[in-house]
């Protein structure tokens, strides 16, 4: 199933190699010193690349379930109801605020050492 898009899309094959090449200059960087190269810090593309390569491999597929196929999360499932869009945009805005809240809390803890 994940390599059925690579497999169809030649193009795909790129991906992996972008990932390879860009953790290949962050390694570069690591080791030569950030400073002498003009960063102030890593090239993190690679994450989101990475991000990119698994999108692509799964692409209709945007949640694989574990269990049985048909559950899957796919794009062409329809949209939410109105009282699911508004359960998720409170959860989501209670989670960020806690988020926001740790951060802030591990930043002035660990100020200044």
């Amino acid at each position: 199933m994940v390599l059925d898009n690579y497999k169809q899309h030649a193009i795909g094959y790129l991906i992996p190699v972008v990932v390879f090449g860009s953790l290949g200059v962050m390694v570069h960087a690591i080791r030569k010193g950030l400073d002498k190269l003009g960063l102030r810090r890593p090239p993190l593309f690679t994450s989101l690349e990475c991000w990119w390569g698994a999108a692509f491999a799964l692409y209709p597929v945007v949640l694989p379930a574990s269990t049985n196929p048909a559950y899957n999360l796919t794009i062409t499932i329809p949209p939410p109801t109105r009282h699911g869009l508004n359960v998720g945009i409170t959860w989501w805005i209670i989670a960020m605020v806690l988020a926001l809240d740790i951060s802030l809390s591990w930043f002035r803890m660990f100020r200044g050492r």
